[in-house]
């Protein structure tokens, strides 16, 4: 059967290896997944086994091995189905093979281990019988005359002869009491021998019956694997086709692509003759407008000092406009103020005049009153000092306005001097 499987994934490994490696660290992957599920599947038979081979020396119940068996085809199975659906290579078909080989040596072990090891308990148990039916001596005490009148001394009597020793009543006693319970004993243990064999004759039928499971199981495993390489060589020639369509039209392709390529060239050399004469003609209009930004710098820039030049004659003419008005304003202020001087001036000296006489009159007067009046000397000294003060008073007010006037004066010729810088 593996042979079967393995001849027609043949051609597979050659094409696998003709193939690209791109789907090999997929393929990988999943082999590990499948014979991962594949070996989880045989050690959980592995443990089945253990768990039957167990169950013969021992008086516990059975496990479920129907159960067991349905868990591991369905592994199996859902192993398969992924299988399928990810569409592996040779390298999973031969993997599986390998692991279905192993599961078949290994059930094959298991079976004739199953059937010769049951063999030697059941001839333990049936000798364990024999010898404890041959070990029994009840029989045989009954049997015997003397036990008869050990156990019925009563009877004893009936027969003619001399009578015996009185029996050890005790002793019988005892002994009748071990020999029920060492009977007993026999008895239990005898039960228990036949519920245990037959406990492993049910153990052998579920370990015969899982047997039978599995070697089911492993020809729907080889029909599965059948189909599963038929698919994959359907696949592979299908690929197979595929590419050699692919690489029909990558020919095509190339050959469409290096007439485009010779296009595009030509393209490309036309489109840098354009290039270049745009450059130039780039280069020119740049100049051009770099000319045209100077000449406009310097339009802008005379333009600029000629409304400069405008505004600077608008004020020097309004400069000039306010400086003759400020000069006749000052022309009517000196004049007001010359006025003002003269008739200051006059009145001063007139006060002087004023002053002088009355000064004179008063000397007059003194020099006249002197001798006339020698009681009055102190008050007439007071007047003539007050009237001293007074005097002092005037001339300080005079020389202030003269100095005002001098003041004047020189701002009047200052701005004479400033209205002829103007002008």
């Amino acid at each position: 059967m593996a042979t079967s499987a393995t001849s027609p994934s043949s051609p597979l490994r050659a094409e696998d290896l003709l193939s690209d490696s791109s789907e090999a660290p997929r393929l990988n992957q999943v082999s590990s997944e499948v014979t991962s599920q594949l070996y989880a599947s045989l050690h959980l038979s592995r443990q089945a086994e253990a768990t039957a081979r167990a169950q013969l020396y021992l008086p516990s119940t059975s496990p479920p091995l129907d159960a067991l068996a349905q868990e591991l085809s369905h592994s199996l199975s859902v192993g398969l189905e992924n299988n399928l659906k990810k569409k592996d290579g040779s390298r999973h078909i031969f993997e599986m093979e390998s692991v279905r080989g192993q599961l078949q040596s290994m059930l094959q072990t298991s079976r004739e281990t199953a059937y010769r090891d049951p063999l030697t308990p059941g001839a333990g148990s049936e000798r364990r019988e024999e010898d404890s039916f041959d070990s029994d001596s009840t029989a045989t005490l009954l049997n015997s005359a003397q036990a008869l009148e050990e156990l019925f001394p009563r009877y004893t009597s009936l027969r003619p002869g001399p009578p015996l020793n009185p029996p050890d009543f005790q002793g019988l006693r005892d002994a009748l009491d071990s020999e029920h319970t060492r009977r007993k004993h026999c008895e239990r243990h005898i039960q228990s021998l036949q519920t245990r064999v037959l406990e492993l004759q049910q153990q052998l039928a579920v370990a015969v019956t899982a047997d039978r499971k599995k070697d089911i199981m492993i020809e729907q495993l080889d029909k599965t694997l059948a189909r599963v390489v038929e698919g994959w060589n359907r696949h592979e020639a299908e690929r197979t086709e595929v590419l050699r369509g692919l690489q029909e039209e990558r020919q095509a392709a190339e050959l469409t692509r290096s007439k485009q390529q010779e296009t595009v060239t030509r393209l490309e050399q036309s489109l840098s003759e354009a290039m270049e004469a745009l450059n130039r003609e780039q280069e020119g209009a740049r100049l051009q407008q770099r000319e045209r930004e100077t000449l406009e710098e310097e339009r802008q820039a005379l333009t600029l000092s000629l409304e400069l030049e405008q505004q600077r004659c608008r004020a020097l003419q309004d400069e000039r406009d306010e400086a003759r008005a400020g000069q006749r304003s000052e022309h009517r202020q000196l004049e007001t103020l010359q006025v003002a001087l003269e008739e200051e001036r006059q009145a001063r000296a007139q006060q002087e005049h004023q002053l002088k006489e009355h000064y004179q009159a008063l000397q007059e007067e003194g020099q006249a009153q002197l001798e006339r009046e020698k009681g009055n000397t102190q008050r007439e000294a007071q007047a003539a000092r007050e009237a001293q003060q007074q005097l002092a008073l005037v001339q300080s007010e005079v020389r202030r306005l003269e100095g005002e006037l001098d003041t004047a004066r020189r701002e009047r010729d200052a701005l004479q001097l400033e209205m002829s810088l103007v002008q």
